[in-house]
């Protein structure tokens, strides 16, 4: 085996075991064209994957904010907490020119700077017009979906608080097992009554 070999095959075990990759401090990873991703394990103060995503997607705001740009959700996945594990999410996101945004208002500056903050009703924003919510059901909830439904009419009432219609994007539920209660997250936009009706 020659000595060149040797030093790759050291480097990759190397790289494998202990990671090379360019990491941020904030552990926000580039991983494609203007592409990015971060996850994060949440410790104990972290009950449910949808705090700790939104979490995620607000500091991916402000990375994208700190660009010139905004942030535009690409794919999400969560895991709550159980008796075993802590709650984790992992988001991919790009940073995109606030014109090149898919919505035809201005996006609002603390979303574009990064500054906004969970509402009291739960709803945070995750993008351009993005909002994201997430919902634990307690012992009132046995199906995921009746926790969905009831998190979708939360975004409607929200939407039409701001003169707009509310269009679903994307949505998870889990129903109650021996272990859990129902869990549900929707991802929805407020829209002019008039926009095309865009999903993505």
């Amino acid at each position: 085996m020659s000595k060149q070999f040797a030093t790759t095959i050291t480097i990759v075990t190397a790289c494998f075991t202990y990671g090379c990759a360019t990491t941020r401090t904030d552990g926000i990873v580039p991983i494609g064209p203007d592409l990015y991703m971060v996850g994060e394990w949440g410790r104990s103060n972290y009950r449910w994957g949808s705090d700790l995503k939104a979490k995620l997607f607000q500091d991916a705001s402000k990375y994208c904010a700190d660009k010139g740009r905004t942030m535009l959700p690409v794919d999400s996945t969560d895991q709550d907490a159980s008796t075993y594990s802590f709650a984790s999410a992992e988001i991919q996101f790009r940073c995109i020119l606030p014109t090149d945004a898919t919505t035809n208002t201005i996006v609002p500056a603390c979303l574009t700077y990064g500054c906004a903050t969970t509402r009291a009703d739960g709803i945070v924003p995750i993008g351009p017009d993005l909002y994201m919510v997430g919902e634990w059901g307690k012992s009132n909830y046995r199906w995921g979906s009746d926790l969905k439904a009831k998190l979708f009419q939360d975004a409607s009432k929200y939407c039409a608080d701001k003169g707009r219609t509310m269009l679903p994007v994307n949505s998870t539920d889990q129903d109650a097992s021996t272990y859990s209660f129902a869990s549900a997250e929707i991802q929805f936009r407020c829209i002019l009554p008039t926009a095309p009706r865009v999903t993505k």
